[in-house]
């Protein structure tokens, strides 16, 4: 029975030592965003974050702008792009089903775009929402840098 226990907690601290290696780990929000570049002339900046959370580690989908893919992020994760002002539809897309939101950016607008979670049939989807800006101030400035190339 004892050596049974003892393989049991052995699994976990391995189980748990996998789940927080896939969490993002960088610079937080509020530590980097001091020195991110500014914004140049005639664009705008859009922020992607997924909220920190346990749930979902295994989910790493790419994130497109326009059907182009930009990137992707664990969660407590964060990245941004800087783009011209106009409309675009930011998705996600696994298993054939493909997630999105449209948003408009105006000149020197900064947009926040979490990513939320949600458990289906077949597995996670993570779902594209615009937030309010003081909503993803909020949310984002606990997160990491964790850009993921496409």
């Amino acid at each position: 029975m004892f050596a049974f226990r003892k393989i049991i907690r052995i699994a976990l601290a391995v189980v748990s030592m996998n789940v927080l290696a896939a969490c993002a780990s960088g610079p937080t929000f509020k530590e980097t965003r001091a020195s991110e570049l500014a914004v140049a002339p005639g664009l705008t900046r859009i922020y992607f974050y997924r909220v920190d959370t346990m749930a979902g580690v295994g989910f790493q989908l790419n994130i497109s702008i326009d059907g182009v893919p930009i990137g992707s992020m664990l969660p407590g994760g964060y990245f941004y792009e800087d783009k011209p002002p106009g409309s675009y539809e930011i998705s996600t897309t696994r298993l054939g089903q493909k997630d999105s939101t449209k948003i408009t950016v105006k000149q020197g607008e900064t947009r926040y775009i979490r990513f939320d979670l949600v458990i289906g049939f077949f597995g996670g989807h993570l779902i594209p929402t615009p937030v309010s800006t003081e909503l993803g101030k909020s949310e984002i400035a606990n997160s990491k840098f964790d850009k993921v190339a496409p």
